[in-house]
Formats: structure tokens, C-alpha cells, sequence
């Protein structure tokens, strides 16, 4: 597979696992949630990622997949590290690459 075939699914990947984020909105805030009906692997992700139980994660991996599917190129990623640190971007950019299929599929 092509880096950039490569760049593109995954991009295209991170734009369909934002579409079961749901919002909350509370008076002070605004929690975001995975819906009951998202895929496995994103299941998967998000049960890795935020292993520890911490739900501010899921804030870390919706803004991870919304920097990937706006990226023009991966490398140029703009991740604020105050919303998400760079190990949880590292961390959700590695499962997503990992579920890409691969020469041999």
C-alpha cells in the first residue's frame, strides 16, 4: 500500500469514528460520549486509551481523530497539548494505523 493510500484511509478512518461521538451539554460544561453503537475497533481503542477509567480521555481521543481528519499530511498534525497530550495522540494514531489493512488483506 501507498504512504499516501495509506494517510488517506486513515484520515478517512478517523472522519467515520467521529460520527459516534455524541455531546452532552451540562451548565458548566460539555461531555462527550461514544455511542452504543460504534464499532468494535473503536470500542477497542477507546477501552485501551482510557483504561485507567479517566472519561477527560475520550475528550483526548475526539480531539486525536478530528486533528487526523483535517491533517493534510500526518506529520503536520496541530494537537493542542493542553487538550490532549502527545502520548494519547501517539497512542490513538498508532490504533489507527494498526487497523488499517495491510498488503496482504
Amino acid at each position: 500500500m501507498l504512504v499516501g493510500e495509506m494517510r488517506w484511509l486513515m484520515r478517512e478512518k478517523a472522519k467515520q469514528y467521529l460520527e459516534y461521538f455524541d455531546f452532552k451539554f451540562l451548565k458548566d460544561e460539555i461531555q462527550i460520549r461514544l455511542n452504543e453503537d460504534a464499532p468494535r475497533p473503536l470500542s477497542n481503542l477507546v477501552t485501551r486509551v482510557c483504561e485507567s477509567g479517566d472519561e477527560t480521555l475520550l475528550t483526548c481521543i475526539y480531539e486525536t481523530l478530528n486533528c487526523i481528519a483535517d491533517a493534510d499530511a500526518l506529520s503536520c498534525c496541530e494537537i493542542d497539548e493542553k487538550v490532549c497530550p502527545e502520548e494519547i495522540f501517539r497512542s490513538v494514531l498508532a490504533e489507527l494505523d494498526n487497523s488499517l489493512p495491510t498488503e496482504n488483506q
